[in-house]
Order: structure tokens, then C-alpha cells, then sequence
């Protein structure tokens, strides 16, 4: 009659008998405190479960010294299926991920996770940090917008294949009036934008008209002559090349009795790589806009 140790191997070494581990490898898993180790006479269907259930297993199995009590000893060193909590409230995704063992971390405000890291089904050891990225939903004060490509009298009719509209929209910020919308690479956290656009009309066209005045490199958009640099968050200007976490390429330009003003995300401008492709996104999106009203 076959022992629970023998029908443990045999089960086993169908699944990993291609997996081989280095020399000792199975005696200083044992080490340590005795009554940590399992048994597999006394624990073999739960060990089995350990082995075959909710995740990647590896058993290592050995026999222990001759004498009296001898017995197979084996140890289970697992990994996690990271869950998938995209779309869950912080907290219950943070009780999610514990439950499962791991370490939720909110990296962003409170509101519904919109990204993790590692991905869900991803393998990790039980402990391993997930971060949570998640965003409040951000105002949208133009109305439906549709795809946003449309707003405060203008549409983008081109926009890189990997920018999405980011689903809000600001009036009269940015001076009265003025318009300003993102887009955004998909699961990026809040505060991240791939392009933001700015329409201003009125007296809010003051200042996009001083930003091209002090603009030594001028460009030919398409309807006008219009300005490109790197702006600082302190207002100087600098070549485009000047890149950095505080050097945003800027172009702006007249549209009629509108200014329309790109800003590029540093982010964005160092992914792209090189100041020709920075130069040349931006100008293809800006000679894609068109008036509508």
C-alpha cells in the first residue's frame, strides 16, 4: 500500500521534473526552527494544496537521516499572483492585496486606483510592495466634450497615437476666458500629462502674445507665424534643447481672434529623446488645429 510520502513524490515529480535545484539547497531550507518544518505524514493533502493551489509552488523534498522517527521532510517556497484592484476604492484594494499577502502602498491622493505596480497576475514572493496609483476625478467644466478634441472654438484633428483626452476640462483659469484640457497616456497616475492645450479669447490673449514676443525661434504653423521654446516654471525662456523636470516645450501662436498655446510635459519631451522629435510633435499637432466657430 502506497504511503502518503510516496503518492506526494509521484505527484510532484509529474509537475516539476524538469526543475532542479543547486546542491544543499533542500537541507538550508530546512534549518531553522524544527517546529517550522512540515511534515508531509502529517500534513500531505494540505501540503499538496499548498503545491497545486493559488499560485506558483516549488517542494523540496528529502529524506531525513536513518533512525528512529525517520520521515520525508518537505518545504514549499511559494509566489503570489498579484490581484487585480484597477477600478477598487483604495481601501478595499488595500485589503485586497493583504489578503492575498502583499504590501499595498498609495502612491497618489485617495479616489480609485487607476494603476498598480507590478501588474496584476504577475508573480511575486508574498510580502512584495504594490503600488497604487490613484486619482480624484478631476473637474470638467466645458460640458461633454465628446472625444475632447473639440473645445473653446478649436479641434485637434491630429494627436499621437498614444495620447488619450484626460476626461476634465478648466475654464477662465488661465485668464478670462480661457479653455485648457490634457492628454494623457492611459494609466499614468494624477499630475502626469502627455500634452495640454490652451485656447484663450479677450483679454486673456495678452499674455500668449507677450510669451511669443520674447520667442527668438519662430515657426510656420500652418495658419500663422507662430513661437517654440522651452519655458521654465519660473517664466524665462530657453532654446528647446534646454530639457530638464522644470524645462517645458512650449509653442504658441494667434488662430483668428483665439491664441492657442501646447505645453509638452518634460516627461513626455524626454521619452521622445532629442530635440528634433520634441520640435517635430509638437508643430504637427499644432498645425492640426482648427477653428470651428
Amino acid at each position: 500500500m502506497s504511503t502518503v510520502e510516496d503518492l506526494l513524490r509521484e505527484a510532484m515529480s509529474r509537475e516539476v521534473e524538469d526543475v532542479r535545484g543547486p546542491e544543499g539547497l533542500a537541507a538550508a531550507v530546512r534549518r531553522g526552527s524544527r517546529a517550522r518544518r512540515l511534515r508531509a505524514r502529517a500534513v500531505g493533502a494540505a501540503l499538496v494544496v499548498a503545491a497545486f493551489g493559488g499560485g506558483a509552488a516549488f517542494l523540496l523534498v528529502e529524506p531525513e537521516p536513518a533512525g528512529k522517527n525517520a520521515a520525508t521532510s518537505a518545504s514549499v517556497v511559494t509566489e503570489v499572483a498579484v490581484p487585480d484592484v484597477v477600478k477598487m476604492p483604495p481601501e478595499q484594494a488595500s485589503a485586497r492585496l493583504e489578503q492575498a499577502g502583499l504590501k499595498p502602498v498609495l502612491r497618489t491622493d485617495p479616489g480609485e486606483v487607476t494603476s498598480q505596480d507590478p501588474a496584476a497576475g504577475t508573480l511575486v514572493k508574498p510580502g512584495t510592495e504594490i503600488q497604487l496609483y490613484s486619482a480624484r476625478k478631476r473637474a470638467q467644466h466645458l460640458g461633454d466634450l465628446g472625444d475632447g478634441r473639440a473645445f473653446g472654438g478649436i479641434r485637434l484633428t491630429y494627436l499621437p497615437d498614444d495620447l488619450r483626452w484626460g476626461r476634465w476640462s478648466v475654464k477662465d483659469t488661465f485668464g478670462v476666458t480661457s479653455y485648457s484640457t490634457t492628454y494623457d497616456e492611459p494609466g499614468h497616475p494624477q499630475g502626469y500629462y502627455g500634452l495640454q492645450v490652451f485656447v484663450f479669447e479677450g483679454k486673456a490673449t495678452e499674455d500668449p502674445a507677450k510669451l511669443l514676443e520674447k520667442m527668438d525661434d519662430r515657426v510656420d504653423v500652418g495658419s500663422a507665424e507662430g513661437g517654440i521654446a522651452s519655458v521654465h516654471e519660473t517664466g524665462s525662456l530657453h532654446d528647446l534643447g534646454v530639457t530638464g523636470e522644470l524645462q517645458t516645450p512650449t509653442v504658441v501662436w494667434p488662430l483668428g481672434d483665439l491664441w492657442v498655446q501646447i505645453k509638452m510635459s518634460p516627461d513626455r519631451a524626454a521619452k521622445l529623446g532629442g530635440t528634433d522629435a520634441v520640435k517635430e510633435e509638437l508643430l504637427k499637432v499644432a498645425r492640426g488645429v482648427e477653428r470651428t466657430g
